[in-house]
């Protein structure tokens, strides 16, 4: 975003359940830390210590629609990303 550049490596383990997973990251700022997920029906939810995403997922599961969050320091959750990710056509 803007002028700063992150790159992020993300390893997913699936949590004894089609619909759930604990995601560990580690990115090249030296941050790391772990996150859980869930995608019950279309909705596609993401939360970590002091980020979160709720977004949605179409019935074709090409795009993914969604926003996340994060924590001030008054611990009141404002807008950080709004997020759209759609798959090429072949």
């Amino acid at each position: 975003m803007g002028n700063e550049r992150s790159e992020t490596l993300e390893i997913i383990q699936l949590d004894n359940s089609i619909d759930k997973a604990k995601m560990q990251y580690f990115n090249t700022k030296g941050e790391d830390g772990i996150m859980k997920s869930s995608i019950i029906n279309n909705e596609f939810k993401i939360e970590g210590k002091g980020l979160t995403f709720n977004g949605t997922i179409n019935d074709e599961n090409t795009k993914i629609i969604g926003k996340w969050y994060i924590q001030t320091e008054n611990d009141k959750w404002t807008d950080f990303i709004d997020l759209t990710l759609e798959k090429q056509k072949s």
